[in-house]
Parts: structure tokens; C-alpha cells; sequence
């Protein structure tokens, strides 16, 4: 359902936020979605959500371990956490420039 609806709208369609859990990492359906949207040209930005599971010293790992699994770079990866409230401001002013183009 998905895939028709992504592959047959308008071209408003201006990104499409993947939510990826930090703490597990990219399972095979996160990658294999990934790989799906590329192919189709369809832009996509990487959520990492639950970042407060990955310990401090661990997170630039982490951040590269996701970013090389999903063929995108690490600037391309928020990564935030609703219990901490840790990356929701930066999130929300991506959004923010995305749905006003500011």
C-alpha cells in the first residue's frame, strides 16, 4: 500500500522521515527500505530514535554504523530521543524549513 502510494502522488512529496531505533540499529527491513527509496529517487531522512539507550561514548559509532549500513551520510541522521528530550528541537526546525522552505 505503501509503495503505491509513494511511487504514484504528486511531486510535493518533499521527504520521507525513516524511523530507525539507535540502540538496535538498521534491521533488514530498514535497509531494505532504504534501498527501496533510493531506487525510486525518493528523498528520505534517517530518525534515529531511542538514542538515549546508546551510551554517550558509543554514539559516534553508532552514528557511523547507521549511516555506512544505509548508504547515507551522518549529517543525514537525527538522532533524538522523546524521553530525553534530546535532537526534537533540531528535528522540528528541519521539518519546519521543509514544509515553509526558510
Amino acid at each position: 500500500m505503501i509503495e503505491t502510494y509513494l511511487t504514484n502522488r504528486p511531486s510535493s512529496l518533499r521527504m520521507i522521515f525513516v524511523l530507525i531505533d539507535a540502540y538496535v540499529g538498521p534491521t533488514k527491513l530498514d535497509i531494505q527500505m532504504c534501498q527501496w527509496l533510493t531506487s525510486y529517487s525518493l528523498p528520505f531522512y534517517i530518525v534515529a530514535n531511542k538514542s538515549d539507550k546508546v551510551k554517550l561514548s558509543q554514539q559516534p559509532d553508532r552514528r557511523r554504523e547507521i549511516a555506512l549500513t544505509l548508504g547515507v551520510t551522518e549529517e543525514e541522521i537525527s538522532w533524538v530521543s522523546s524521553t530525553k528530550q534530546y535532537g526534537l528541537k533540531e528535528l522540528r526546525s528541519h521539518v519546519a524549513h521543509l514544509l515553509t522552505g526558510i
